[in-house]
């Protein structure tokens, strides 16, 4: 059994554990290796305004309503109220934020933002290192922004600043689904109108159980749409000169797995590292994967080339989408 294999079943066992087990915001469950530079602080830490300690001062039956969330920095933050204005410089938040119903919160978007839902906000720039000054004046009580070292003066502001704010990172797809139920809970409950009145059909706003079931269950669709059939060697590449690979490990490589492809890269433990024609060459795909706006090297333009959706690079709510299109691709035999 190939590791893409092994993951596709497992992966799809861990789904129905979080979804029975309501896996909680402060809880993480990793599939696959991360590098070491990646190992995240310990939760429980007494962080941001207002934050509580691991025994719980929060969870006090006299303050019932706060709510206690830990974010993927290891910061834990009390919750007085639910937020009224929020600010998602994560585009992936940003949709989930939307398909649960709290679209009416948002308060702005940063210019990676496409859903026409989002179209009158205003813009902050790029979600790493976003215009603080724009930030800032849109008076958020709640932002929600990357975890990691790339961009350390923006939760220095918002330190200062006494603004709450959930670092989150979404290598993998099991961080969809906890950082739905994460954000749910942090923002409270959904608001009547605004952008998010645009929901998926048949779900109430508001429900992170009900769209992590929804998720679960399509991507299962795939995988039984696509087993027993052959496993094509799959070649994923990013843009970049020379060209990125992914992993299997990443959010990309497990979405390719689910849809019934083995990546040639299975091998590689981290993420996501530039990778030279050659090694592709010696990896023998049997057909090349692009992510979009990815160009094919000239060397391996013999290769066949399957053009991947744009989706495929925003890990979000549209997860079950996006791994049909991706099956349609690897077997359009069985997913026409």
């Amino acid at each position: 059994m190939t590791r893409s294999t092994a993951w596709c079943r497992n992966g799809l066992l861990l789904f129905g554990l979080l979804v029975a087990g309501g896996c909680s915001p402060g809880e993480r469950a990793d599939i696959g290796e991360r590098p070491e530079t990646e190992v995240r602080p310990e939760t429980g830490v007494r962080a941001g305004p207002g934050a509580g300690t691991e025994t719980g001062e929060a969870r006090d039956a006299t303050s019932a309503a706060v709510r206690v969330v830990t974010d993927d920095a290891g910061r834990t933050w009390s919750l007085a109220h639910p937020p009224e204005r929020v600010l998602s410089l994560v585009p992936s938040a940003t949709l989930l934020l939307l398909e649960l119903g709290h679209g009416d919160r948002l308060v702005g978007r940063t210019e990676f933002d496409t859903d026409p839902r989002l179209a009158g906000l205003p813009s902050v720039g790029g979600g790493l290192g976003p215009s603080l000054e724009v930030m800032l004046s849109l008076r958020p009580d709640l932002v929600v922004r990357f975890e990691g070292p790339t961009d350390p003066e923006t939760p220095r502001r918002l330190d200062q600043a006494g603004i709450p704010h959930l670092a989150l990172r979404f290598d993998q797809v099991e961080d969809i689904l906890r950082a739905a139920y994460l954000l749910d809970e942090a923002v409270g409950p959904a608001g009547a109108g605004g952008p998010g009145e645009a929901t998926g059909p048949g779900r109430k706003p508001g429900s992170a159980g009900e769209l992590v079931r929804g998720i679960t269950a399509e991507l299962e669709a795939v995988a039984l749409a696509v087993t027993g059939g052959e496993r094509p060697q799959v070649g994923i590449l990013l843009g970049g000169d020379p060209p990125w690979m992914a992993s299997p490990t990443t959010y990309i490589g497990q979405v390719v797995a689910i849809a019934g492809g083995d990546n040639v890269f299975a091998d590689d433990t981290g993420l996501y590292a530039p990778i030279s024609v050659e090694e592709v060459l010696r990896r023998r795909p049997d057909v090349l994967l692009l992510t979009d706006g990815a160009r094919v090297p000239t060397a391996l333009r013999g290769l066949p080339v399957l053009r991947a959706p744009a989706s495929l690079g925003i890990p979000g709510p549209d997860i079950g989408a996006t791994a049909w299109a991706v099956a349609r691709l690897l077997h359009p035999d069985r997913v026409p």
